[in-house]
This record gives C-alpha cells, structure tokens and sequence, in this order.
C-alpha cells in the first residue's frame, strides 16, 4: 500500500469501511459493520469490499508468549 493510501487510512481508525471493488475509493465508514451494510443496502452497492481498520498503534494480530 503505498503512503497516500496509508495516510487516507489513518483517519478511519478503529472504524469499518466499505471501499469500490476496485479499491479506488472509501465509499462509507460507520462505527460497525451493520452500519455499513445498512449504508450499502440502500445505495443499492453489492460489489464493495468492506474491512475493519485497525490502531495504527496496535498489531494486527495477537503476541505469542512462549
């Protein structure tokens, strides 16, 4: 992913987004995924992708303690 897109991702923190299939454009963010669902059900959008952003401060995934 190249900086601009990282830096357009930053402000969508914590939050879903739904993006056009060919990734080009956020179409909506909502706090939770039924929301963006709902926004897309009644724009009548089925091709979208939708993911969660996380914390920039976080890790995607959990630590392994050994």
């Amino acid at each position: 992913m190249n900086k601009n897109a990282l830096e357009l991702l930053f402000k969508y923190q914590n939050k879903w987004v739904a993006f056009k299939k060919d990734l080009s454009e956020i179409l909506f963010s909502a706090s939770s995924v039924k929301d963006i669902e709902l926004k897309l059900r009644k724009s009548r959008i089925e091709n979208a992708v939708v993911t969660f952003v996380n914390p920039a401060d976080k890790p995607f995934s959990p630590l392994c303690q050994g």
